[in-house]
C-alpha cells in the first residue's frame, strides 16, 4: 500500500461521528425530528444552563449568517471547554443525541434514518480523509448496546458496505467495531456471526472505548479470548483487537490508572492500545494534589501490586506486600463503593514516576503499539506546556507509536496538524509515525500480509 516512492499516511484512531465538521453536521440536523434530551440534560448539569442547541437550529431555519460560527463554539471542544473527559464527551453527545443512533427505534429494528445517514457520514469523514492526502483510515463507530442480533448484524453490515463504497484506489477506508464494555460479550458475538457470513469484510478491527473507569479490565477477558480464538480459526476474517486505556482516571488514583494499562496489555493481549496518557504523562502535570478512587479498585490494586511485587522491586519501588495484605484484610470489611483519598505530595509523585518508567519498560519490551492523539489529549488533559505531553516520554524511551488525530471534527484537527504539531514539540521529523503500514489492523490480525 504505497503511492509511487511516497510512503502512504494513515490515520489509525479516527472516529466516525467524531471525524464530521460542524458546518456539515449543522446542515445535516436541521429541520430533521431530533430528542436532544439527554444531551441538553447533561448540559445544564454541567453549565447551570439551558444549552442553547435549539435556538442555534432556529436561527439557521431563518438564514442567520452567523450561525455557523456560533454552532461552531459549541460543536468543537477547545482548550476553553476543558479539561476533563465529561466535559469534551458532551461534545460528542451533541452528535450522538441528534443523530440516527440516538432512535430508540433502532434498538429493535433497522431505521431508513440511519440506513440514510450512515452512508452520507462515511462519504463525508472518507472525504475529510482524501483531503488530508492519506492513503489509508481505520474509522471507528460504536452502536448503542441492547439492539436486537438481527439489527445489529444489519448495522455492522451497513458499517462494512458503507467503508468498501467510500474507499479509493488512493485512499483506502476500513472499519473498526467499538464495542460497550458493558455488553462486549453479545455485541461481539453479533459481529462475529456478520464476519463469518462474509458480510463484514469491511470492519478490520474491534475497539473498547468510552468511559474506561465505569468497569474493570478482567471484564473484557472473556471477549478478548473470544476474540482470539475467532481469529484464529477464521484467519480470513480475523480483526485486530485494539483498546482505549489510561486515558481517562480522574476518578481513581495514579497507581490503579498504570495497572489498569498493565492489565489491559498482559490479559487482553491487544494489537495496539489507545492513548495511555497515564503511562507517559509528566508527573508535574498533576503536581500536589488529592484524588481519590472505591474501595473496590484500592482492592484490585492491593491483589495486582501483590502479585507483581518482585518486578516492581527490582525496578527499584519498594513494596511492602505484609503491609498491602493487611490493608487489603482491613478494607474487605467496608463498603466496596465507598471512597477513599490518596493525597499527592512529591514524593508520591517521584513514585508514580519511577512506576511510570516500570511500565514504559514493559511497553518497549513487548513493543506494544500505542496510538497517540496529541490534540485530544492535550486539550481533555489540560496540558498547558506541552513538555508534559505523554508522547515525549514515548518517543524518548522508544516506544511503538502510530500518531493519530481521534476526534479532528471535534477538535478542529486534520493528521498532518497533529503530525506538525508533535514535530514543532520535539523538533524533529515526526512522518514516521504516521506512515506505519505494519501497524494497520488488516496486518495485525494476519488477515493481509505484507508484500
Amino acid at each position: 500500500m504505497s503511492h509511487g516512492s511516497r510512503p502512504t499516511t494513515i490515520d489509525l484512531h479516527r472516529h466516525v461521528y467524531g471525524g464530521i465538521a460542524a458546518p456539515w453536521w449543522l446542515t445535516h440536523i436541521a429541520g430533521r425530528r431530533i430528542n436532544p434530551g439527554p444531551y441538553e440534560s447533561a448540559w445544564l448539569r454541567m453549565y447551570d444552563q439551558p444549552s442553547p442547541l435549539r435556538a442555534l437550529l432556529q436561527r439557521y431555519q431563518r438564514n442567520d449568517q452567523h450561525v455557523i460560527e456560533d454552532f461552531r463554539r459549541l460543536f468543537e471542544f477547545h482548550q476553553k471547554d476543558g479539561p476533563g473527559f465529561e466535559r469534551f464527551q458532551l461534545h460528542h453527545d451533541l452528535i450522538t443525541w441528534t443523530s440516527a443512533l440516538a432512535d430508540p427505534q433502532l434498538l429493535r429494528r433497522p431505521t431508513q434514518r440511519f440506513a440514510e445517514e450512515l452512508p452520507l457520514v462515511i462519504d463525508h469523514v472518507a472525504e475529510q480523509c482524501r483531503r488530508e492526502g492519506l492513503g489509508a483510515a481505520e474509522l471507528r463507530l460504536m452502536l448503542p448496546a441492547g439492539m436486537r442480533p438481527a439489527v445489529a448484524r444489519w448495522a455492522w453490515a451497513l458499517f462494512s458496505h458503507c467503508c468498501g463504497q467510500a474507499s479509493t484506489t488512493s485512499c483506502r477506508i476500513d472499519g473498526i467495531a467499538s464495542l460497550s464494555r458493558s455488553h462486549a460479550v453479545p455485541q461481539w458475538r453479533d459481529l462475529a456471526d456478520c464476519l463469518r457470513a462474509g458480510e463484514a469484510g469491511g470492519i478490520v478491527g474491534v475497539d473498547f472505548s468510552h468511559r474506561e473507569e465505569r468497569s474493570r479490565i478482567q471484564d473484557l477477558l472473556p471477549v478478548s479470548e473470544q476474540i482470539h480464538a475467532f481469529n484464529a480459526q477464521n484467519p480470513r476474517h480475523a480483526v485486530a483487537l485494539v483498546v482505549h486505556v489510561g486515558e481517562s482516571y480522574e476518578g481513581i488514583c495514579l497507581e490503579s490508572a498504570l495497572r489498569r494499562i498493565h492489565q489491559a496489555v498482559r490479559l487482553l493481549r491487544p494489537h495496539r492500545i489507545g492513548h495511555a496518557v497515564a503511562a507517559g504523562i509528566a508527573p508535574q502535570h498533576h503536581g500536589v494534589h488529592e484524588r481519590s478512587e472505591t474501595v473496590r479498585e484500592r482492592l484490585e490494586h492491593l491483589t495486582w501490586e501483590c502479585e507483581h511485587a518482585d518486578s516492581l522491586t527490582q525496578h527499584g519501588i519498594a513494596v511492602d506486600t505484609a503491609q498491602l495484605r493487611h490493608e487489603r484484610s482491613t478494607l474487605l470489611q467496608r463498603d466496596p463503593r465507598q471512597r477513599l483519598r490518596r493525597t499527592y505530595d512529591h514524593r508520591l509523585l517521584e513514585e508514580f514516576s519511577q512506576r511510570q518508567q516500570w511500565l514504559r519498560h514493559i511497553l518497549r519490551r513487548q513493543q506494544q503499539i500505542i496510538e497517540v492523539c496529541p490534540t485530544s489529549t492535550q486539550r481533555i488533559a489540560g496540558i498547558r506546556d506541552h513538555h508534559h505531553h505523554h508522547v515525549h516520554a514515548f518517543l524518548d524511551e522508544d516506544l511503538t507509536v502510530v500518531l493519530g488525530s481521534d476526534d479532528p471534527g471535534l477538535f478542529a484537527t486534520t493528521l498532518s496538524q497533529e503530525c506538525a504539531l508533535v514535530e514543532q514539540w520535539r523538533g524533529e521529523d515526526c512522518r514516521h509515525l504516521t506512515e506505519r503500514v505494519g501497524a494497520c489492523s488488516r496486518y495485525l490480525s494476519g488477515r493481509d500480509t505484507l508484500s
